[in-house]
């Protein structure tokens, strides 16, 4: 644990070196700015940008890859081409493989001066090649070791000439596989990963990007030519970039301009410019999905609204609807008790009226009865009279006999 903290303060003080070595350079370098790539496809952005650098299937190759969105990008990527330093990474991920499995310890001597923990930072930090060569070596030859390095290749055996196991060449789709590898199992490779962080810096994909805004974990590889790098870059959405280029040179006639010639490689700048592209390309599109998530938003919130103006206003007409039912329904009771007591007081009048009738009815029949009486009395009392009468003319007229 010791050893590894020093050799990250070590690894620290050569990325301040590097950085102070090469300040001139960077000056020169962060005039480079990406093209406009608004309204672009990722199509049209790489085909302009192979066209002014000039870059065919002679030259160059390129696999680009966004685990977020799983969108890809992929020129000539199964060409084989000198990969230079490149396969150490492969190499590296195969051996931490192995101490992942027990195979194998950070303490096991690769040399007689060199630990396999020595080894992962100076093949990964500094490209040493000699303690490269005594890793591949402990698989094998070249062919075992290029055959042991398929288990990170999704290649088949029909997509892989022959002269991939005899050369020393490789593809970007070959680092691209083992790219996903190592994003894939980040928590089982954290010291692969700030190797790699740290691992030349200001230069190929660390040319134009401020690391400390955008870090990048890169292989580098440079021989004869070959100018490569593969490598995460930690964008507000990262991505994964295989770069493989031949031959390039600066001026008229090449692929980059003079202007950009700052003592590194015409490859290297490539190699630069389009981490800078895609990271532009993958900040515009994330732009575009926040403008666009705004809209929605905004259109999702008045389309509430107005869900709820409607529902306000169907409560409303519903509210007005149900005091106007009530209202008519109070109407109508009204109206039904109105009738009700109209009825009511009909038929109190009508018995009342009936009553009087009866009162009267009866105070005509009491009063024809009493004519009636009165009328049999005077009779009997007339006759009564007229019986009288004679009776006393016989009484009288007795008298006088």
């Amino acid at each position: 644990m010791r050893m590894k903290k020093a050799r990250a303060a070590a690894a620290a003080l050569l990325c301040a070196a590097c950085l102070a070595q090469t300040a001139a350079p960077a000056l020169a370098a962060e005039a480079y700015t990406a093209p406009d790539v608004t309204g672009k496809t990722l199509e049209q952005l790489m085909g302009d940008f192979r066209a002014e650098h000039a870059l065919t299937e002679d030259n160059f190759e390129i696999s680009f890859y966004v685990p977020e969105t799983g969108e890809r990008y992929d020129f000539n990527e199964t060409k084989l081409l000198y990969g230079a330093s490149t396969y150490k990474l492969p190499l590296n991920l195969y051996y931490y493989d192995m101490q992942l499995a027990g195979e194998i310890t950070g303490d096991t001597m690769i040399t007689r001066g060199a630990s396999l923990d020595e080894a992962h930072y100076q093949t990964l930090v500094y490209s040493n090649n000699e303690l490269a060569y005594s890793l591949w070596r402990r698989i094998g030859d070249w062919p075992e070791y290029k055959t042991a390095m398929r288990k990170y290749f999704t290649m088949t055996d029909d997509e892989i000439p022959q002269n991939y196991y005899y050369d020393h060449v490789f593809c970007t789709r070959m680092m691209m596989d083992t790219l996903k590898v190592v994003w894939d199992g980040q928590e089982q490779y954290p010291e692969l990963i700030d190797y790699l962080k740290i691992a030349c810096p200001g230069a190929y994909f660390k040319t134009y990007l401020d690391v400390d805004e955008t870090p990048v974990a890169h292989k580098y590889g440079s021989y004869e030519g070959a100018e490569n790098d593969v490598g995460i870059i930690w964008a507000e959405r990262p991505f994964l970039l295989a770069v493989y280029t031949s031959g390039l040179s600066y001026g008229p006639g090449g692929n980059v301009d003079m202007a950009y010639a700052d003592g590194q490689s015409a490859g290297s700048v490539v190699c630069g410019q389009l981490a800078v592209l895609l990271k532009s390309y993958l900040d515009e599109q994330l732009r575009v999905e926040r403008e666009q998530a705004e809209q929605e938003a905004e259109a999702a919130r008045l389309a509430e609204e107005q869900a709820k103006a409607e529902q306000a206003e169907k409560e409303r007409l519903a509210a007005e609807q149900q005091a106007a039912a009530e209202k008519k329904a109070e109407e109508e009771r009204q109206a039904e008790l109105q009738r009700q007591a109209e009825e009511q007081a009909a038929r109190e009048e009508a018995q009342r009226a009936a009553e009087e009738a009866a009162q009267e009815d009866a105070r005509q029949a009491a009063h024809r009865a009493l004519v009636i009486r009165l009328a049999c009395v005077g009779a009997f009392s007339a006759l009564v009279i007229a019986l009288a009468v004679v009776l006393i003319r016989k009484l009288h007229k007795a008298g006088k006999c």
